[in-house]
């Protein structure tokens, strides 16, 4: 995690001097989607068989199809001459994370039992966050089925467990203690 720490950051710092971190962000997303979805590609680039030219060349034509930036392109070449491609979703994090930094934003995860992504729920939930973290709050919603109802929400290393069966074993242990 410390080289992909380095690699992240020096790639927010220069992203941050040309005023597009969140652009550059965006690029390696997209790229690293791609990437973990076309497993040849993957394969190509990351894999020790093909030597630097051939994946120099790949990756060249990959850029001009996607339209990325001078600076996301000599990134990724940096990756690949270092053999360091493979850690891309580890750099991804590092920079999502300087990124939302940056931008004043924050991650929380929902966890509810079934994933309505367009609930009102969902929206007076992060409403809430946001007046108590005073950043914008981006929220990933994640179906448990083992849920009974409720919701359980993640933010940084706060737990909110306002699920149903954490109500129920609070109760239950009340009950037991006669309060």
């Amino acid at each position: 995690m410390i080289v992909a720490r380095r690699y992240a950051k020096a790639l927010f710092e220069l992203a941050r001097e040309e005023g597009k971190v969140g652009e550059i962000g965006g690029e390696i997303r997209l790229f690293n989607e791609i990437l973990r979805n076309t497993p040849a590609l993957k394969v190509l680039l990351c894999g020790p068989v093909y030597d630097f030219h051939v994946k120099k060349e790949a990756l060249e034509r990959v850029v001009v199809t996607m339209g990325l930036s001078e600076l996301t392109s000599r990134f990724l070449l940096l990756l690949i001459k270092k053999n360091r491609l493979a850690i891309l979703d580890e750099i991804l994090k590092v920079y999502q994370g300087l990124e939302d930094q940056e931008m004043g934003r924050v991650r929380a995860r929902a966890y509810l039992p079934d994933a309505d992504r367009e609930s009102p729920v969902l929206d007076r939930i992060r409403s809430r966050l946001e007046e108590v973290t005073g950043k914008e709050v981006l929220l990933d919603v994640e179906e448990d089925k083992d849920m009974i109802g409720g919701v359980i929400v993640k933010i940084g290393d706060i737990l909110i467990d306002g699920s149903v069966r954490s109500r129920l074993l609070s109760l239950k242990k009340r009950i037991r203690e006669g309060v």
